[in-house]
């Protein structure tokens, strides 16, 4: 209910983009357009299991 700006992942705001509640600020040949790579890392010995279960989301999911 009102006027903003926000950096969010396009696979966070693909829903709201195609429903059109959400626009994107820039195309991407423009220079506000920012490619990111993100990397998780974990520790080799084993986490408790709340942190297991994240990381295998994460790896099933590849997000």
């Amino acid at each position: 209910s009102g006027d903003g700006v926000a950096w969010i992942p396009q696979s966070l705001a693909r829903q709201d983009i195609e429903a059109k509640t959400i626009v994107t600020a820039a195309e991407k040949e423009s220079n506000l357009w920012v490619p990111i790579e993100i990397r998780l890392y974990r520790p080799a010995k084993r986490m408790p299991p709340d942190a297991e279960e994240l990381w295998e989301i994460f790896v099933e999911e590849q997000i």
